[in-house]
């Protein structure tokens, strides 16, 4: 399973700029040794140092994941490969435990990013476009109901929400977040700045 993984990884990533990155990351990976990584927060924007040991590299159509676990963390811990600005092969060696089971850990995560803490996702949707919604499964713990309008909620229960976030801008209008709080605000906030934009193009 490692090398068919190995191979649709490289295989995505051919060519990517970040080869010294990921380079040291495959040798970690494939020798049990810990790397440092530099990584840009997406919330901050601040560079930190971290040490992680990878426990896998997992290519999905969005980039490339690497997942491990991180010492300043102490816990198992997602990083996307575009985040990383170095890595560094270090001598420290780990095993990776027995316990750890890369498709049960995904299990948690909407699309990669998994975790122990998980949150209620709730997202209604407009009449028009409940047909679609009720066409397959969108997530193994999604439960939906009917509203009187003719529309759909739908719950999911996800470790990060953050990674629903292209799949909710997908529906546009047509979808409204009611919970979390903070994702309905994010969400709410960017399309009042596009819609602000198209406003002032057309003045």
């Amino acid at each position: 399973r490692r090398k068919r993984r190995a191979d649709r990884w490289q295989t995505l990533n051919g060519g990517h700029r970040q080869v010294a990155v990921l380079e040291a990351l495959a040798e970690g990976w494939g020798t049990g040794r810990k790397v440092r990584i530099g990584y840009r927060s997406p919330r901050s924007g601040k560079l930190r140092e971290r040490v992680i040991a990878p426990y896998a590299l997992e290519p999905t159509p969005s980039g490339v994941y690497v997942i491990g676990h991180d010492d300043w963390a102490k816990d198992i811990r997602t990083f996307k490969l575009d985040r990383l600005e170095n890595a560094t092969l270090l001598n420290c060696l780990f095993t990776v435990p027995e316990t750890f089971d890369l498709e049960s850990h995904l299990a948690s995560g909407w699309r990669i990013m998994a975790g122990s803490e998980i949150t209620e996702v709730a997202l209604r949707f407009a009449p028009e476009v409940t047909p679609h919604i009720h066409e397959r499964q969108w997530y193994p713990t999604q439960k939906l109901e009917k509203m009187a309008d003719g529309g759909c909620l739908l719950r999911v229960q996800v470790a990060q929400p953050e990674e629903m976030q292209p799949f909710i801008r997908s529906w546009g209008a047509k979808v409204e977040v009611l919970a979390p709080d903070w994702l309905r605000a994010q969400i709410g906030t960017e399309l009042q700045r596009a819609a602000q934009q198209y406003n002032e193009r057309s003045l």
